[in-house]
């Protein structure tokens, strides 16, 4: 063997995921199961409809899901966070665009007694006053404190401009918004929305029919209602807008570039990820290569898709120095022209194809990345089934799609350009 040699790259042929094996807790709550692991610990999420697209008023889903963990009727803050430290675990509640999810790791030795303090979080919270304060306080405080950013104002802008600012995806908060909560809307919000079906809860790790059984136990004691959570919005339309927010003794220009999109369930989505991986989508990336390692013009910059339940946006995101900021975005603009018009090389097409299908490969290593994996398919009621067709059209796409996908969906009228600067 000649060691001076590297070996040949080869695409990886095939990726092994299967679903997550579902069983009914009840008629409410729905479990998916990912086993594996080497190490004695398991992760639980569950997942109520309770986000940002369900919420009253603005923050109120972020608010009610930071309270849970603030008091019980049976613990304190203080005490509850001793006793859950006590037994190594970790018990986190996190509100997001559609969904409220509980994460709990624990070795699976002290299941029991997790799964007992992570009911008493979600079915005894008593929102305590002077707790509740404490966090509306310092919220305040961070925001301020982030109203002085460039990366702050540009990207709360941007998501407006895309969403609306009636929409909760596009709402931006103020200060005032703090100070219209109280911990009775939250109670409110909390008895409403964290007892509506279905349930859904993501088991993975190194666990046996018995733990399945302890969680069963537990979950099954929550009072969760027969009712479905309907939402009122209708989704925004969308226009391009152009924005720009004058910051005093900035010294970074904060850029976020982007439009509305199509979600995952859309046929060309697949071809779009592809695209967005060449454009933006790693560090050996069309912007990096040229904003950051040709021009110089910033550390890093990088275009994402992101998907919720009823929209999804592509976004460019970035920050230069205010003197070449104009510079910046005439080049971003000549980026998206060349996909457009110039076939992507086969080299470089190789190149992103092996990325891609390596980054699965990590993505897809280990039970807790598994699972993960598959909540974000079955929250867009998909299922495994798009991780083979994506790696299918990662080994079959051709330079000609890609031109074809960049026409169709890179029109430079549709992007809305957000710069905060000095």
């Amino acid at each position: 063997m000649n060691r001076s040699i590297a070996p040949p790259i080869k695409l990886v042929e095939k990726i092994n995921l299967k679903d997550a094996e579902k069983a009914s807790f009840s008629d409410n709550i729905n479990a998916y199961l990912v086993k594996g692991g080497k190490k004695n610990i398991i992760k639980i999420e569950i997942a109520f409809k309770a986000g940002r697209l369900y919420e009253p008023q603005k923050l109120v889903a972020q608010l009610t899901a930071r309270m849970l963990n603030e008091g019980t009727e049976n613990y304190t803050a203080k005490a509850l966070a001793e006793k859950i430290d006590y037994y190594g675990a970790t018990i986190n509640t996190k509100a997001g665009m559609d969904h409220v999810k509980m994460t709990i790791f624990t070795l699976k030795k002290f299941l029991p007694q997790v799964m007992d303090l992570a009911i008493e979080i979600l079915s005894k919270p008593t929102f305590p006053e002077k707790e509740f304060s404490t966090i509306i306080k310092n919220s305040i405080q961070k925001l301020e404190v982030n109203l002085e950013k460039t990366t702050y104002l540009a990207s709360a802008k941007f998501y407006e401009s895309i969403f609306t600012a009636k929409h909760p995806y596009g709402y931006t908060v103020g200060v005032e918004d703090y100070k219209a909560l109280n911990r009775d809307l939250l109670e409110a919000f909390y008895k409403e929305k964290y007892s509506c079906s279905p349930i859904n809860v993501y088991i993975s790790g190194k666990y046996e029919e018995h733990d399945v059984a302890i969680i069963k136990t537990a979950l099954t004691s929550l009072k969760v209602e027969s009712q479905t959570v309907n939402i009122d919005i209708e989704p925004p339309t969308y226009k391009a807008q152009n924005h720009t927010i004058k910051k005093e003794d900035a010294l970074q220009a904060a850029l976020r570039i982007g439009m509305r999109t199509i979600g995952k369930n859309h046929p060309d989505r697949h071809t779009l990820s592809i695209l967005n991986t060449v454009f933006g989508g790693y560090f050996g990336s069309r912007l990096m290569s040229n904003i950051r390692e040709e021009k110089g013009y910033t550390y890093g910059i990088y275009s994402t898709i992101s998907s919720y339940k009823q929209q999804a946006c592509f976004l460019i995101s970035t920050e230069v120095d205010v003197n070449v900021c104009d510079a910046a975005v005439k080049e971003i603009f000549n980026e998206i022209s060349r996909l457009k018009n110039e076939l992507i090389a086969q080299e470089e097409l190789d190149l992103v194809k092996n990325y891609i299908l390596g980054t699965m490969l990590q993505q897809l290593d280990g039970p807790f990345k598994i699972s993960a994996t598959l909540k974000a398919l079955y929250d867009a009621d998909l299922d495994s089934q798009y991780i083979h067709d994506y790696v299918e059209k990662v080994k079959s796409v051709s330079a000609l799609e890609l031109q074809e996908c960049a026409k169709q969906y890179f029109i430079e009228e549709s992007f809305t350009t957000v710069i905060a600067r000095n």
